[in-house]
């Protein structure tokens, strides 16, 4: 995903999870379906973004949310979205270092990402 269709995602965009929807680039619709793994991270995500909002989620409601404090960035202001591309880089990069990957932009995510769809094949070596 591109870090301005990040800053679109929203709540309705993962609501249907595994079924995954948002808008790309020139507004074409893009879709995903996410694995067990990542539906049950999206599902544990939704229930404490709605813990912290104190009330229902919206389907216009951010997906990735600033800071609550610019010294801690484990406390989310919910609700309140990250508006920037550097936002989003700054979030990826603080991840990335905290679990030890160093540098990470989030075009290096896309690159893997593709790259691990292009090698992935199926009983009959076709792509998956």
């Amino acid at each position: 995903m591109r870090c301005s269709e990040l800053l679109g995602l929203t709540v309705g965009s993962l609501r249907r999870a595994p079924d995954l929807a948002w808008t790309g680039k020139a507004n074409k619709p893009r879709t995903a379906k996410a694995g067990a793994a990542l539906t049950q991270l999206i599902g544990r995500y939704l229930d404490l973004y709605a813990a912290g909002l104190d009330r229902p989620l919206s389907d216009n409601d951010p997906i990735f949310c600033k800071a609550a404090h610019s010294r801690r960035a484990d406390l989310l202001a919910w609700g309140e979205p990250i508006t920037s591309q550097p936002g989003i880089r700054l979030l990826l990069l603080r991840r990335a270092e905290a679990t030890g990957l160093g540098y990470l932009a989030p075009h290096d995510l896309k690159r893997t990402a593709a790259r691990m769809m292009h090698e992935a094949r199926s009983s009959d070596g076709g792509h998956l």
